[in-house]
């Protein structure tokens, strides 16, 4: 295969062993979240909540702590960032 097409033939698929030890098993895991499709909604649906659990379970720091990671009411087409990461340049 010369190029990954979307939609294609998935070539790997993790064992459950696999699954529930990286990273993102533990995060699901950590969050009593059932499965990849919920994690999935969720990171949709409750944005806010998802972007606060990554940041934290990235243990990403900044030198002053912002209000809010996200502001979920924005028009994002608008300003893209927020106005707690600074307005785009």
């Amino acid at each position: 295969m010369e190029r990954f097409e979307f939609g294609g033939e998935i070539v790997w698929r993790p064992t459950p062993e696999y699954a529930k030890g990286c990273r993102l098993g533990r995060f699901i895991q950590r969050h009593g979240i059932a499965n990849l499709e919920e994690l999935t909604r969720r990171s949709t649906v409750e944005l806010e909540w998802f972007w606060n659990a990554v940041m934290d379970d990235l243990r990403i720091e900044f030198y002053a702590r912002s209000r809010r990671v996200l502001k979920a009411d924005l028009n994002l087409r608008r300003e893209p960032y927020g106005e707690d990461f600074g307005k785009r340049t």
